[in-house]
């Protein structure tokens, strides 16, 4: 058994969804990318320039898609949740735009999304809501434009978007396509090699690799790749939803009878993206569980960046590990993990 890490794809199993993630955002003027960095790229090029405000607990190559002279960056709890009298405290009448994030599926709190509101509504603040980890918790709450990376959630190869209820600023004008698929080579040779197929763990795993460095030296702004658009027509968002729920369930009981707790509550109506924990011996536990066939992502890895401004993360980042509880996954799956964590448990160096 295996957990985590980059998805594989079984084409013998695809059929057209009834219920695919273009009729989920049906409701909303929509523009598919092929990551969530060229979306944020694409309307950044058309938004008013000045200020702006991100939280410090955030991905690089979010980062990297703005000015860095523009920033400030505000602070997040130890639950995930935006700290509003930081936020406050950084609102000047400069700042043009507010970056919002949901983590691990949890929306910021009643208190914190009125706040947002007021500055949208009331002070000419432009919102955007990155929803890449909350998108099927919910698609949208008080970002003017919202963005999120789908081959997060998917077996596609490539895959992003950008959806709001007002039009779109550039929605006439024609993107290129991708045309870099290779990781759906990579996703089949790993449907291979977990079946026993092929003996190709090395080669897709370098495909994978591959794939991610060559992103991160995109300069281009793509949209979404013809094969790409036809996979993700093919997932169930309701299935997902529904196997998603159950495998965080049961895991976070699992582990509460361990004494291990959740990095920060996911309501039961909540999509969760995964089940994130506090452990000070992160590094030991990740490799424990990698030595088990079990892959942990890790958000964010901080490694040779400087955080002088940005200590909290840092703190949260060296602490916080990430469990699969995707939709890959069966509950004799979850199990294997509880099984794993509990061989673990007396080496474990809980934090919060």
């Amino acid at each position: 058994m295996e957990l985590g890490g980059d998805y594989n794809i079984n084409v013998g199993e695809l059929v057209e969804a009834s219920n695919s993630i273009f009729d989920y955002l049906a409701s909303f003027n929509t523009k598919y990318f092929d990551s969530g960095r060229s979306a944020l790229k694409e309307l950044l090029a058309s938004l008013k320039q000045g200020v702006v405000l991100l939280p410090e607990f955030i991905c690089t190559s979010v980062i990297d898609c703005f000015p860095h002279s523009s920033l400030r960056f505000y602070s997040i709890t130890e639950d995930f949740q935006i700290d509003l009298h930081d936020l406050q405290s950084k609102v000047d009448a400069n700042v043009s735009l507010v970056y919002v994030m949901h983590y691990f599926g949890c929306v910021q709190n009643a208190e914190t999304l009125s706040y947002l509101r007021g500055l949208r509504e009331n002070e000419d603040v432009q919102i955007i809501e990155d929803t890449t980890h909350s998108i099927f918790s919910s698609a949208h709450t008080v970002g003017d434009y919202c963005i999120a990376s789908l081959r997060k959630w998917f077996p596609i190869p490539n895959g992003g978007v950008l959806y709001s209820r007002n039009k779109l600023p550039f929605s006439d004008v024609s993107i290129p396509k991708s045309i870099k698929n290779e990781r759906f080579i990579a996703m089949i040779l790993k449907t291979l090699f977990l079946n026993g197929t092929l003996d190709c763990n090395k080669e897709y795993r370098e495909i994978f690799s591959n794939c991610e460095k060559e992103l991160d030296r995109q300069k281009g702004i793509f949209s979404m790749s013809y094969l790409a658009e036809f996979l993700v027509g093919c997932f169930d968002i309701d299935e997902l939803k529904q196997k998603r729920r159950r495998n965080y369930q049961f895991l976070k009981h699992k582990l509460l009878e361990l004494g291990i707790r959740p990095a920060c509550e996911i309501f039961i109506s909540d999509c969760p993206f995964v089940l994130p924990i506090f452990v000070s011996n992160r590094d030991s536990l990740r490799q424990y569980m990698a030595d088990n066939r079990i892959y942990c992502a890790v958000h964010w890895p901080f490694d040779g960046i400087n955080l002088s401004e940005r200590q909290h993360a840092k703190r949260l980042s060296e602490k916080l590990i990430s469990l699969p509880i995707d939709q890959r996954y069966d509950l004799d799956a979850m199990q294997y993990m509880v099984d794993v964590l509990q061989r673990y448990r007396g080496n474990l160096k809980f934090s919060k």
